[in-house]
């Protein structure tokens, strides 16, 4: 059982996850027009989130954008099946139906992978000092024999080939099929043989891609703008650029302090550097489709990204010693208000030109 030749995609960005790719590809199967920025943009990638755990202080930059709520125009739906015959058979389905399907799975059990059997997969999941969470990796089939299932795992592993119908069969199982892993972090959100399926409300073709690109780009900068603060549980989450601003103070506090948490920030820091270089892939695609009407936009943002890499380095030398004194604080206060400043001008700019160039009001 397999379905037509689809040329896969393994040319990827680095900081692109191991899913967008192979949604990239179920797509493209579904018959729909497709990129990787409008999947990672389409996810929120490119607004800038910040949290703040309210009893231990602990902060943290990872996607949580998942909190605002948007209409999408696809959306990823996870499927469970009873066993792994049951689950063979959507494979089958699917395949028939000339798409490719997406197996959840741990990288534990892919014979080609540095995780395969190996046990500082397991260590680093269950170390009392972990911060690791356990996770499904997406694998995409496009091919099932009797003894045998084609994949392709481009991220990390730019893997295209057989495994053994039993070697799937383990990596379907998942972190579930880990028994060390039965207290691990995020295992509860586990399930063995699932799937994600693509939902498209509107099919992407050449008459509505352009406007998808616009609504996104939108989206990303009205949110970018509005900053907004959401309390959950115990923690306080910060979006767009109250999450540069409230970093900025946290560091200024702990600065004063004991500096405790100072790695934390600093990590902080590297991480949010990710949601520019997501906005800047959306701004290079959109200038091939708008015929380079927004270059000016992307080289701003170029600058913008630079900015962000020498703020991390400055903080990393400067602000990490145990000499560092106020002078060091004032000079990267000062570098980091002049790229939040800039970049809340990118995205003003941004809105103006949709509403006036294309009719988008904000």
């Amino acid at each position: 059982m397999k379905m037509k030749e689809l040329t896969p995609t393994f040319d990827v960005p680095y900081y692109y996850s191991c899913y967008i790719p192979i949604l990239h590809d179920k797509l493209k199967s579904m018959g729909s027009i497709s990129y990787l920025s409008l999947i990672a943009n389409e996810e929120l990638y490119s607004i800038p989130s910040y949290r703040v755990d309210t009893t231990t202080s602990a902060p943290s930059v990872a996607r949580y954008t998942q909190l605002l709520e948007y209409n999408q125009t696809f959306r990823m739906e996870k499927n469970v099946y009873s066993d792994f015959g049951n689950g063979l058979q959507f494979i089958k389905e699917c395949l028939n139906r000339q798409e490719v399907f997406i197996a959840l799975g741990s990288t534990f059990f892919l014979p080609y992978s540095n995780d395969y059997l190996n046990p500082k997969f397991i260590k680093s999941h269950i170390d009392i000092h972990t911060d690791k969470y356990v996770t499904d990796h997406y694998l995409a089939i496009n091919k099932l024999t009797e003894d045998s299932v084609f994949v392709q795992d481009p991220v990390p592993n730019k893997y295209m080939g057989e495994i053994s119908l039993e070697e799937f069969h383990s990596f379907w199982k998942g972190g579930r099929g880990i028994p060390e892993l039965v207290q691990a972090k995020g295992i509860e959100r586990i399930s063995s043989y699932s799937s994600i399926n693509m939902i498209i409300e509107t099919k992407i073709n050449l008459e509505n891609i352009r406007d998808i690109f616009l609504r996104t780009l939108q989206k990303i900068s009205s949110e970018y703008i509005r900053g907004l603060v959401m309390r959950k549980n115990n923690k306080i989450y910060y979006f767009g650029k109250t999450a540069a601003l409230e970093l900025k103070e946290n560091i200024n506090t702990d600065f004063h302090k004991q500096r405790n948490m100072f790695p934390l920030y600093l990590k902080c820091l590297f991480d949010m550097r990710w949601s520019r270089y997501f906005l800047y892939d959306l701004l290079i695609d959109m200038n091939d489709l708008f015929k380079d009407k927004f270059m000016h936009l992307a080289s701003d943002l170029m600058d913008i990204k630079q900015s962000w890499e020498r703020l991390y380095k400055i903080a990393h030398i400067k602000l990490l010693k145990k000499d560092s004194n106020l002078s060091d604080l004032e000079s990267f206060n000062l570098i980091m208000m002049d790229v939040i400043t800039r970049e809340s001008v990118l995205h003003e700019n941004i809105l103006f030109l949709l509403q006036h160039n294309y009719s988008l009001q904000s």
